[in-house]
């Protein structure tokens, strides 16, 4: 019986940090996920000998990226450009008239029931402890302020891309919440990356499909289904090496308990003590769920069927 396998790399990393290709198979023998490698890749901007080996050597169909596989509207238009305001793009349209729903219905009870809306507004501000930052979508009324100046200041098409404004609906408040970051598509990506690695795919093997997803979406989908805790997800990225070390590993025996993964002690270790290790971990955790297909099905307007933006469905 063939093997199932994917990997995950994450790629958005500084100019000296060491990336890594996490490895995990499925055998159906023991119907259970293995992390069989832990690989460090070599990033020379010359070499892209080392990366298509490792995917020939093991044979891999499925490779899950934190970066955009995609360019934004503006860099494929062939039109002539009435500013980025005017654009005429459809999707940029279409998402453009979702904004005004929103900011309209948020105007309209203001309007309507100041009372009430203003007295929303306080219990939305108030500081709580036990509040479940992920029982509602962003979109859903009441609009936080944040996300509120979020998208009154709209979609841009020479930065953002449709699948932006989807993460925005969903996981906006969430992620700023929780990890005190907001979702752009080139916001933490170097493009010169982005372009060498569309290159190479001209060299990999056809039937190797390349997706894309965020760590920090993935983290929040396992803190839904209470896979992880989420003074775990406040402290993976502390300044304080040892919080941050300690973080790491309940977050990995969280998922491998709760996941039937498993784990080799060396290669745990390294997971807990590289963030780029744990990254490309936490990628190939989401790829696990394209084979039984588990993830979530993005709205047409997306254009996921270009990027390959996966979010993963665990319940």
């Amino acid at each position: 019986m063939e093997r199932k396998k994917v990997a995950g790399i994450a790629l958005c990393s500084g100019k000296n940090e060491k990336m890594f290709l996490c490895l995990f198979e499925y055998f159906g023998i023991d119907d259970r996920w293995f992390l069989t490698n832990v690989l460090e890749l070599n990033d020379d901007s010359d070499n892209k000998e080392d990366l298509l080996t490792i995917i020939n050597e093991h044979s891999l169909k499925n490779i899950v990226v934190d970066f955009p596989l995609t360019l934004p509207a503006c860099q494929n238009c062939t039109l002539k450009c009435p500013g980025h305001q005017q654009c005429i793009d459809p999707n940029i349209l279409f998402i453009r008239k979702e904004i005004n729903t929103l900011l309209t219905t948020d105007k309209e009870k203001r309007s309507n029931h100041p009372k009430q809306y203003e007295n929303d507004r306080v219990n939305d501000n108030l500081v709580d402890v036990h509040r479940n930052y992920l029982n509602k979508k962003s979109s859903d009324y009441l609009l936080s302020k944040p996300f509120k100046r979020r998208i009154t200041k709209g979609v841009t098409p020479y930065w953002n891309r449709s699948i932006d404004f989807y993460i925005w609906l969903n996981y906006y408040d969430p992620m700023l919440n929780l990890f005190n970051l907001v979702y752009d598509s080139f916001s933490n990506s170097s493009l010169m990356k982005q372009f060498r690695y569309l290159y190479w795919k001209k060299f990999y093997p056809h039937d190797l499909f390349i997706f894309e997803s965020n760590i920090h979406l993935i983290l929040i989908e396992m803190l839904r289904n209470k896979i992880i805790s989420q003074i775990d997800l406040k402290k993976i990225n502390s300044a304080n090496i040892n919080d941050a070390n300690l973080a790491r590993e309940h977050v990995i025996d969280s998922i491998s308990s709760n996941t039937n993964i498993f784990i080799y002690e060396t290669d745990k270790e390294l997971l807990i003590k590289n963030p780029k290790a744990f990254q490309s971990f936490i990628l190939g955790i989401a790829g696990r769920y394209i084979t039984s297909n588990r993830i979530a099905k993005l709205p047409e307007w997306t254009n996921n069927h270009l990027c390959n933006f996966i979010i993963p469905q665990l319940n």
